[in-house]
């Protein structure tokens, strides 16, 4: 917005008077503001130099020990995990059963070292049912829902994996049944097995002892693990 101010000079000279003169000089200055102004307006020039980008798509690579089953999936539920670095830090782990015992929630019947005969019980059912659960090992289920607990047939296959092999363990609280089957009404168990950036060799040996005193008999119990793992990578081929 501009304002215009108009000045006009008089003089006697430049007049015909039929009154009395005025005076010698007559200066009026007539100042025009705001009522009176001339607006002035600019509209820029239209100088669009905006361009269509080509698509563009960036990916990035994770390592599944990195990310939780729930970022993964982007489940909209309560989860917990536990790292290899916290089961070396935290839990005497014997067996890969023992990696989620201190997890809410959740619970293994384990009796001894090596029993076969270990299901999980959850918050929504007991460790009698044992098929309303499942574990996965690297996607491979290990649950078995034979029998639903009715001897060795009914519990999980633990030992497939040994505890120093595992990356990470999520735990999913069920139900599940539009990722997985209507067995994971209790929860999921998905367990992230090390892959080898090199060649690696490993062995491990633990022993455990127990005692136990009932109905008069009073005993010491022991058990023994024993451990080896080898593993390597070619190119983008990796081996355990």
């Amino acid at each position: 917005m501009r304002t215009l101010s108009l000045i006009i000079i008089i003089s006697e000279k430049t007049m015909i008077h039929t009154q009395p003169p005025f005076p010698r000089t007559l200066l009026c200055v007539l100042l025009l503001t705001s009522p009176f102004a001339i607006a002035e307006s600019k509209t820029p020039a239209k100088t669009d130099t905006a361009k269509e980008m080509p698509e563009m798509t960036v990916t990035d690579k994770a390592s599944p020990a990195e990310m939780t089953t729930k970022e993964k999936y982007q489940l909209p539920a309560t989860t917990e995990s536990v790292t290899a670095k916290q089961i070396d830090n935290t839990i005497n782990a014997m067996n890969a059963e023992d990696t989620v015992k201190y997890l809410p929630s959740i619970q293994v019947r384990k009796r001894y070292v090596g029993d076969t005969n270990a299901p999980v019980g959850w918050r929504t059912s007991g460790t009698g049912l044992s098929a309303r659960g499942l574990i996965y090992a690297d996607g491979i289920q290990l649950s078995s829902l034979l029998g639903n607990n009715n001897g060795n047939t009914g519990s999980p296959r633990w030992n497939m994996v040994s505890p120093n092999e595992i990356e990470r363990v999520d735990v999913m609280y069920g139900p599940f049944s539009a990722m997985y089957s209507g067995n994971s009404i209790g929860g999921v168990i998905e367990m992230t097995t090390k892959m080898p950036e090199k060649f690696e060799a490993s062995a491990d040996i633990k022993t455990t002892w127990q005692t136990f005193g009932f109905y008069g008999k009073n005993k010491t119990y022991d058990s023994q693990e024993y451990a080896f793992n080898l593993g390597d990578k070619m190119k983008d081929f990796s081996w355990r």
